[in-house]
């Protein structure tokens, strides 16, 4: 999909370019085309008000212009009244008799002032003062011959731009669809992830009620260890599927969270003592240091969750009868949060991946939670514009969170 992905977006970025890169290279020949003709006209009508003189070789129309000349080839001619005509100046042109009078005839029957005749290669000026008629001409090839040359360097310079265009797009398209393909790649994990934890439950469910349906004469007393096994093993989905439907609507950016000012160190206080009879039963005590009347905007509840988050897995994971420091304090325009815990350090290969959706870093004890929870800490961080990351060391394990001060 990616790969696709990837070659529809070249072939967009380089069909929209090379539409561009052609639109210029016209412009550039119609422009072009267009000034040598204005030139042209403007050299035309500059010698037909001159004295002609004769300078330098002669140029053949029709044939090779040579280069090197510090003016362009052209001619002037008369008419008489009688239909006489007379070459009265050619500078670089060799006209003979003959072709002369053909040209002449040619221009009169065009019945017009200017123009080109494609048939002799050339381009005319014909004016008509005191009942005498004056032309001149000059050859077309010169022209074209610039022309020529300018499209020729514009087109490839085009041609060289398409191709820079091109590896540049080539490469624009793995850094712009790399938060796609890393987007896709958590999607695929999420659901191989999903599948994976709901797979157990599931199988634990099915193989229970196959024990009751075997024992149908058995009463609800005798085959409570297996009822009781089911419900907890359905909670456990339940909780699962309540956290993923919690990321799914987190993903959702047109799905907006309900913000609004709250007291946050009520908050945190109201969440530790949530927890103080669950730490008492593991052993484990709550030490709690919260700086009074520090209120954000925010979503009291999503806060309360993160907080919970982070004091139950504190509490999981954390040594026998050792302490859970939670703490909040202001520093500057920030609500600092830190809940530090004794217990297994956190090397860096697994921190890296702490935050990462179904990540647990001690395998062995997938009983405790389903990989989820600090992923949805971090989320709901990152909705309230804050900060969150943690740290482990031989003193202790600390998550240190940092929220904006209304």
């Amino acid at each position: 999909m990616i790969k696709k992905l990837r070659r529809k977006f070249i072939l967009i970025v380089m069909s929209l370019i090379s539409a561009v890169l052609l639109t210029v290279f016209i412009g550039i020949g119609v422009y072009y085309a267009s000034s040598l003709r204005t030139e042209a006209y403007q050299a035309l009508e500059a010698a037909i008000e001159r004295p002609a003189e004769e300078r330098g070789p002669k140029f053949q129309i029709g044939g090779q212009v040579p280069e090197g000349f510090e003016h362009d080839p052209m001619a002037i001619l008369t008419v008489s009244k009688e239909g006489i005509v007379k070459l009265i100046s050619a500078e670089r042109i060799d006209i003979d008799t003959a072709s002369l009078q053909d040209i002449t005839q040619d221009i009169l029957n065009t019945n017009q002032n200017r123009g080109e005749l494609k048939a002799y290669d050339i381009r005319y000026i014909l004016n008509v003062k005191d009942g005498k008629i004056k032309i001149a001409l000059m050859p077309l090839s010169l022209e074209h011959a610039r022309l020529n040359k300018v499209l020729l360097t514009s087109g490839l310079g085009i041609i060289g731009a398409f191709f820079v265009i091109l590896l540049a797009s080539i490469f624009l398209s793995h850094w712009v669809l790399r938060p796609v393909e890393i987007a896709w790649k958590q999607q695929r994990q999420f659901v191989a992830d999903a599948s994976h934890e709901l797979k157990t439950p599931l199988t634990v469910i099915l193989a229970n009620t196959g024990i009751l349906k075997s024992h149908p004469e058995d009463t609800i007393t005798k085959q409570m260890t297996w009822i009781t096994n089911t419900e907890e093993e359905a909670k456990q989905m339940k909780g699962l599927v309540e956290d993923m439907l919690f990321l799914a609507k987190s993903d959702d950016t047109s799905m907006e969270t309900i913000m609004q000012s709250f007291d946050l160190s009520e908050a945190i206080n109201a969440a530790a003592l949530t927890f103080e009879p669950l730490a008492f039963e593991q052993g484990r005590s709550l030490a709690v240091n919260i700086e009074p009347n520090i209120s954000i905007i925010g979503n009291e509840e999503q806060i309360k969750q993160v907080m919970g988050i982070l004091i139950d897995n504190a509490i999981k994971y954390s040594n026998s009868n050792s302490e859970i420091n939670i703490s909040l304090k202001k520093e500057q325009n920030e609500a600092k949060i830190m809940v530090s815990n004794m217990g297994p350090i956190i090397s860096k290969d697994e921190m890296k991946h702490l935050f990462d959706r179904f990540y647990i870093a001690d395998p062995s004890r997938t009983e405790k939670g389903n990989g989820l929870g600090l992923s949805i800490a971090q989320n709901i961080i990152l909705k309230h514009k804050g900060h969150i990351l943690a740290e482990s060391d031989a003193n202790n394990t600390r998550f240190q969170i940092s929220l904006p001060i209304k």
